[in-house]
């Protein structure tokens, strides 16, 4: 059995959504061309918001979980694996990030020990949250499902924020938030493999890759991108928007922001960005004017290396 679980969104109490309101004004400006502005510069952090925010403002993005809420009950002793999730609103259009864990150098669902795989435990959801709550310091776990495979038993779980302004900090460098574009395409993080189990269950569990509103309308899901600062400042850390500079690469488009599609060679000071990526309406080769037609484009430098490029950066999250 499947069931529906929805997260509230309301533009009125986010401050994003403020911020937004200056930004589109300030965007209707001409840019300043001044012969003596740096060709890259960073622009303002606040800028990387939504430019497009729901028409509703009770819109709502929600997935698809498997015996949402029912207490788990399992037909076999299994290995139990935790599937974790989280929603971030705060970007064009809400998207998905799954908990993993570095076991033997590949990524996985976390394991949650139990010596009859759940089956007959009545206090596994209290245990689970209690578990991860000691893990995830200043956040708020729920339970809200649960489904089996032929090899593992699952419990789903959930991860909120504790307030607006705080992040969810990671136990430790072992563990990662995944994006589905990273689990079901790329089948890695960077450079470490993910598990062909997490693949295979949201193969069996498609439904729970995608958010939709509440239209039953499925959200744009976006791709990984990754950025290589040069000369990095000493500001500069690896969430830190502050560090991706808009650049005139391409004769025919303006200043756009520039993304490797796969992961670039970086020496030992070097540091790789992960970048959440909206492409939105995406053009195969670039074309004078189309600058204002289109949200991305892919664009092969003179190297052969192939690169996401971004007018607006809206359209990019910082990981």
């Amino acid at each position: 059995m499947s069931s529906t679980h929805k997260i509230n969104y309301n533009t009125n109490t986010d401050i994003y959504y403020k911020i937004l309101q200056k930004i589109i004004n300030e965007e209707n400006t001409p840019e300043n061309t001044s012969e003596n502005t740096p060709e890259n510069t960073p622009e303002n952090t606040s800028e990387n918001t939504p430019e497009n925010t729901p028409e509703n403002e009770d819109e709502m993005a929600f997935i698809d979980v498997p015996n949402y809420l029912e207490r788990p009950f399992f037909t076999q002793e299994k290995p139990i694996l935790i599937c974790m999730f989280q929603i971030k609103m705060e970007s064009l259009f809400p998207f998905l990030l799954f908990l993993l864990e570095k076991i033997n150098n590949v990524y996985n669902f976390t394991r949650f020990p139990s010596f009859d795989g759940g089956k007959n435990y009545a206090f596994l959801k209290k245990e689970v949250v209690l578990y991860l709550e000691n893990k995830f310091k200043n956040s708020i776990i729920s339970y809200v499902g649960f489904t089996e495979t032929a090899t593992h038993n699952i419990i789903i779980m959930k991860c909120n924020k504790e307030n607006e302004d705080a992040n969810i900090k990671l136990p430790s460098d072992d563990y990662c938030w995944a994006t589905t574009h990273e689990i079901m395409n790329l089948k890695k993080v960077i450079h470490t493999s993910i598990s062909p189990v997490v693949n295979d269950f949201f193969l069996q569990h498609p439904s729970l890759l995608y958010l939709k509103n509440d239209n039953n309308t499925r959200y744009e899901t976006p791709v990984i991108g990754y950025y290589k600062p040069r000369n990095m400042p000493h500001y500069c850390v690896t969430t830190d928007m502050r560090c991706i500079f808009r650049e005139k690469k391409h004769n025919e488009i303006g200043k756009c922001y520039y993304f490797y599609i796969d992961v670039p060679t970086i020496n030992s000071n070097d540091i790789i960005i992960r970048v959440l990526i909206f492409l939105g309406r995406t053009s195969l080769k670039i074309a004078s004017g189309a600058h204002d037609k289109y949200d991305s484009f892919l664009f092969t430098t003179t190297d052969k290396i192939q690169m996401y490029a971004i007018p607006h950066s809206s359209h990019y999250f910082v990981l």
